[in-house]
């Protein structure tokens, strides 16, 4: 009777089936991840732009207030301005690093996550030809 053989295919089949939607899953959760890389991205340079029009009204608010001195510009006062913009540079470095790593990271979680899709059809795949095996061998002792 080819009972154990029906019954093993339509088992190995069920196997396939559940590997593909797993599969498809894990495939899905990677594209998140990329859109939400996409996301964060566009996030940093609108923060980036938000400190940008900050520190140029600082700089405004205080080109006014130093426009009431007389004379030029003094030495303190260049100085000041000096350090304000290195530190602006600072930040905007820092941001710009800290953006790159975080964009790596999440690109690395979305490879790693079309990977392990990748391995859940492998698995899939030999675990229904061992329930076909087993089904084999099963009908074989009848």
């Amino acid at each position: 009777m080819a009972l154990p053989l029906i019954f093993g295919a339509i088992s190995a089949l069920g196997t396939l089936s559940a590997g593909r939607a797993a599969a498809r899953q894990q495939e899905n959760q990677a594209k998140q991840m990329e859109i939400e890389n996409i996301i964060s991205q566009a996030q940093a340079v609108q923060e980036q732009n938000l400190l940008q029009l900050q520190y140029e009204a600082a700089s405004n608010v205080n080109d006014a207030m130093f426009s009431f001195q007389e004379g030029e510009k003094t030495m303190n006062v260049a100085a000041f301005e000096e350090a304000q913009a290195d530190a602006f540079g600072s930040n905007i470095a820092m941001m710009q690093t800290q953006a790159s790593l975080e964009k790596s990271s999440r690109t690395v979680a979305s490879l790693i996550q079309y990977e392990k899709a990748s391995n859940t059809r492998r698995a899939a795949l030999f675990k229904a030809i061992g329930t076909m095996g087993n089904a084999y061998m099963d009908f074989k002792a009848l």
